[in-house]
């Protein structure tokens, strides 16, 4: 959470690597089980992922430096499960599976919460808000075009962020709590094929904001030039490069200790939600892994129909891990900075590091103003060194093939054999 190690899921084991100096620890060992989907909670101290060693998909939490045995939060699996997500107070963890449900389990007393269930196909796109009080996620419906809802944990109802005329998702609170992003189909541009005559629409996405409670203001709303207001400008600019050009503590002098943040308290008002959604001024594309910080940037992954042209080794990635443009809008000056090209990329809890993937190389740093850098800032996933018990590899590879067959292609109750 803080960038100094990363969780790497490599043969089914659960290794934490160092940033830069140290050594890997695999932490499972466990040749029998395959572990996967690892995330580390916000406060540091755990791992949470997926696990088969009962012969079902289970979610499990263990300690982060590898200590102790692993505790198994979920029982009764049925199905295949997606990624857990941490709550931000690290209590609970939500996810979504292949029968469509999306839940959350509390650590403590492993209460399992079903907070939707689909008819029309698997949820996906699901977070917390900041204060762990309220859930979003992306509900495929009828018509193929996903709506955002929103769940408060408080009175377990759901709020439907989005309607049913554009295709949505990606939803992702701001670390403020005061907004909610996602990517929305809504841009129509079609164009004509040479061939087939018909009318072909690429490029439909951009990011869209919704101001979460009646009170806050819209922050893209027209700008008006009015008396006094240059003033005031220019004295925030100039309190702003005051704090920018303060120099940095020496190295044996004491770091002014920082003001603690208040805590978020999340407001959503669900009257005329549907008529706050703005749209970021930006290139249509394909959206993805949007992220808000305080300093009011909004961090998003964008891909369009021109970069597909000539790529190499597209094959290499899937889906949502191919290379795309990295951005960041700054939402007070309302301009976008394009800050290189990059497959994925991760932004510390604190949010102040950034774990970037381009092409099949990592690097850790700090959060981008200008051009990412990635020389001398080289994250090696290397030496992941495990014993292994090829016997109980096959075995588990066996099994884990029926689960794959009953889940994802034939039958709930497809025979199986070879129990032993």
């Amino acid at each position: 959470p803080d960038g100094e190690r990363t969780i790497v899921v490599a043969r089914g084991d659960l290794f934490s690597v160092p940033a830069k100096n140290g050594t890997p620890r695999d932490l499972s060992k466990t040749s029998g089980a395959h572990e996967r989907d690892a995330v580390w909670s916000p406060d540091g101290k755990w791992i949470a992922y997926n696990s088969d060693a009962t012969g079902e998909n289970e979610l499990y939490v263990r300690s982060q430096d590898g200590k102790g045995e692993p505790q198994q939060i979920t029982n009764g699996g049925d199905t295949y499960y997606y990624a857990p997500k941490w709550s931000p107070d690290s209590k609970k963890l939500l996810w979504s599976d292949r029968l469509q449900r999306l839940r959350y389990v509390d650590i403590a007393s492993k209460a399992v919460t079903q907070v939707d269930q689909d008819k029309f196909g698997e949820i996906q796109g699901y977070n917390w808000s900041p204060d762990s009080q309220w859930i979003t996620w992306a509900r495929p419906e009828e018509n193929d075009m996903p709506r955002v809802y929103l769940y408060s944990l408080a009175n377990k109802q759901q709020t439907a962020v989005t309607d049913s005329w554009y295709g949505s998702g990606e939803p992702v609170f701001s670390d403020d709590g005061k907004y909610l992003l996602l990517a929305s189909a809504r841009d129509f541009k079609p164009t004509f094929g040479d061939q087939e005559f018909a009318n072909v629409y690429r490029d439909m996405q951009r990011v869209y904001l919704v101001t979460l409670a009646k009170d806050t203001a819209n922050p893209l709303a027209p700008k008006s030039d009015e008396v006094g207001k240059a003033a005031e400008k220019r004295e925030k600019e100039k309190a702003k490069q005051t704090e920018e050009k303060k120099p940095e503590a020496s190295p044996g002098e004491k770091k002014p200790e920082e003001k603690p943040k208040k805590p978020v308290v999340v407001k959503v008002d669900p009257d005329g939600i549907q008529n706050r959604i703005v749209g970021l001024e930006i290139t249509p594309g394909n959206y993805r892994n949007i992220r808000m910080l305080d300093d009011n940037r909004i961090f998003y992954l964008r891909r369009t129909a021109g970069d597909e042209v000539g790529e190499e080794d597209e094959g290499l990635f899937s889906e949502k891990d191919k290379k795309s443009h990295l951005c960041a809008y700054n939402l007070d000056d309302r301009k976008e900075t394009v800050l290189g090209d990059a497959n994925n990329y991760q932004i510390t809890f604190d949010g102040k590091k950034m774990l970037v993937k381009i092409k099949k190389d990592y690097a850790i740093i700090d959060i981008p103003k200008d051009k990412i850098e990635t020389k001398d800032h080289e994250h090696k996933i290397q030496g992941l060194d495990m014993q292994l018990d090829r016997r109980a590899e096959w075995r588990q590879i066996y099994f884990e093939c029926w689960r794959q067959m009953r889940d994802f292609f034939f039958s709930p109750t497809m025979p199986r054999s070879c129990r032993s």
